[in-house]
């Protein structure tokens, strides 16, 4: 993957090194897919074949999607691949639509996954401080982790929209070359 264009400057170059953070932490998130399956698959086997239904799996299956899902969002936002309506987006040229994304990201999204991380670690903390446990399950595990990992999912959520945000100041910032 070409991270940054070689004549953006330092926007894009420091916006590459942030789209290879959120690419690494996507690899973490697709390698929580097959603990997801065996988790699933050994419910199934248990409840279904043995007759004795775990008191883990269910509590253990969701943090496990949610954190797949969660720590997606970031590659997702990368690619260009969250749902997005573009019957005007996709009428202007390249500078037009960085100036989109720039203004949508810096006054929405970036004040919105900042003020959302914020709270989250708040949470977070809370339950650390705590020992609140999910109340879930009988298992019934501290909920500090996975709310961890929900902080670090906006966290790297934030730090893609800026990788995003220099992405549309290198376009903008860049002098097209003559053809």
């Amino acid at each position: 993957m070409d991270f940054a264009n070689r004549n953006s400057g330092w926007p894009g170059t420091l916006a590459a090194h942030l789209d290879r953070v959120t690419l690494w932490s996507g690899a973490a998130a697709a390698l929580l897919f097959l603990p997801l399956v065996v988790v699933t698959v050994w419910e199934v086997i248990a409840r279904k074949i043995l007759g004795v239904p775990t008191t883990w799996t269910f509590e253990l299956g969701y943090m496990l999607t949610g954190t797949y899902f969660l720590l997606g969002g970031a590659v997702t936002l990368m690619r260009g691949e969250h749902v997005r309506i573009d019957l005007v987006y996709s009428q202007f040229a390249p500078r037009g639509q960085a100036v989109i994304d720039l203004v949508f990201l810096a006054v929405l999204f970036l004040p919105f996954c900042v003020l959302i991380s914020h709270a989250l670690f708040d949470y977070m903390a809370e339950a650390y401080l705590s020992g609140r446990t999910t109340g879930k399950s009988a298992w019934n595990p501290p909920a500090w982790p996975f709310r961890a990992i929900m902080f670090a999912s906006f966290v790297l959520l934030a730090l893609q929209v800026v990788a995003k945000i220099l992405h549309a100041v290198a376009v903008l910032t860049t002098k097209e070359r003559a053809r």
